[in-house]
C-alpha cells in the first residue's frame, strides 16, 4: 500500500508541477510554452519563476496582463521587476503611470522609471524618457535633452526613436 501511495505521489508531481527546478529553469520553460503557444502553462511557470525573483519572468507575466488589459496586475509584476533593476519593467511601469492604467496617472513618476529603464539600458525607456521632455510631462520641457535622448535610442537600435528624432529636426527647420 505504501508503495502505490509513493508511486502516486510521484506520478503526480512529474505531471503536476515538478516542471522545474528553480527560477531560471521555470523561465526557460515558461519561454518554451509560450513559443508553443501554450499561454496558460507559459504564464504558470513565469509565476513561479517571478516568485523566485527572476525579474524577466516577472516583466512577462506584466506585459501577459497588460496585453489583456488587467492593468492593476500588470502593475504588480512590472513593479516587482523594476524593484529588481529589469529596465523593461521599469519602462512598462512608467508606461502605466504615464497613460493611467491600474494605477492613478502621474506623469513625474513615469518620468523617474523612463530615466531609470534608460539608465539601465532599455532604448524604449530613452525614447519615452525623450518624449517625457519634449512634451515637458514630468519634467521641464527640454527640446535639447529630448533630441539626445532620442538619438541615443536610436543608436540603440529603437526604430520609433529615429523616427521621433527627425521630426523634432525637421520642426527646427
Amino acid at each position: 500500500m505504501k508503495k502505490i501511495f509513493f508511486f502516486l505521489v510521484l506520478s503526480y508531481s512529474f505531471a503536476f508541477g515538478a516542471q522545474c527546478q528553480n527560477g531560471e529553469d521555470c523561465f526557460q520553460k515558461a519561454n518554451e510554452y509560450y513559443e508553443k503557444q501554450d499561454y496558460k502553462q507559459a504564464i504558470e511557470l513565469n509565476k513561479k519563476a517571478c516568485e523566485m525573483d527572476v525579474a524577466q519572468a516577472c516583466t512577462h507575466l506584466g506585459t501577459s496582463y497588460d496585453n489583456a488589459q488587467d492593468f492593476k496586475r500588470a502593475f504588480k509584476f512590472f513593479k516587482k521587476a523594476c524593484e529588481m533593476n529589469d529596465a523593461k519593467g521599469c519602462n512598462n511601469l512608467g508606461i502605466l503611470y504615464d497613460n493611467a492604467q491600474g494605477v492613478r496617472g502621474d506623469f513625474k513618476q513615469a518620468f523617474k522609471l523612463y530615466q531609470k529603464a534608460c539608465d539601465l539600458g532599455d532604448a524604449r525607456g530613452c525614447n519615452n524618457l525623450g518624449i517625457s521632455y519634449n512634451q515637458g510631462q514630468g519634467v521641464k520641457k527640454d527640446l535639447k535633452k529630448a533630441k539626445e535622448l532620442m538619438s541615443k535610442a536610436c543608436d540603440m537600435g529603437e526604430q520609433v526613436a529615429c523616427d521621433n528624432y527627425n521630426i523634432l529636426n525637421e520642426s527646427e527647420i
